[in-house]
């Protein structure tokens, strides 16, 4: 258990820069402070294009994602960060601005880095969409050939 604290820990102090980094381009993009103590809309999204950042980039858990707003001086907790993922495309449907700004997000990106995220992405996507296009992209993805067993991008 302590292994895996300390694992986090040290994962947090590496990624702590470049975290704060994406904090600052949200901020830049959006004009607002997402650690300020607001629930207006035009804190709400921002907030939620972070917290899918967190969570399909970096792989936080939603206490990690906690954890950080805690850090950063905002109240949070881990319902609250579950809500704003679960609410993320509903935020990106009505405001097209989220996408422009995960655009200018990803671009900062390897490519390797990006399969991946695109990976997340699609595994985020498929709890929001109708069985109908379940189905669809089921039968689009059971033909298409497995190109390695051995190697997971």
């Amino acid at each position: 258990m302590y292994l895996k604290t300390q694992e986090k820990e040290n994962i947090l102090r590496m990624k702590n820069k470049e975290i704060k980094d994406i904090v600052q381009l949200l901020k830049d993009l959006s004009g607002v402070d997402i650690f300020e103590e607001s629930r207006s809309r035009k804190h709400t999204e921002p907030r939620s294009l972070f917290n899918f950042i967190l969570r399909n980039h970096y792989n936080f858990t939603l206490y990690d994602i906690k954890d950080f707003y805690k850090s950063m001086g905002k109240s949070y907790d881990h319902a609250t960060a579950l809500h704003s993922l679960k609410n993320f495309e509903v935020y990106r449907k009505y405001n097209k601005k989220l996408d422009e700004w995960f655009d200018i997000f990803k671009q900062r990106y390897t490519d390797d880095e990006l399969k991946r995220l695109k990976r997340e992405t699609i595994k985020h996507k498929i709890d929001y969409i109708s069985d109908d296009y379940v189905n669809r992209i089921y039968r689009i993805v059971n033909q298409l050939p497995i190109e390695n067993l051995n190697k997971k991008n």
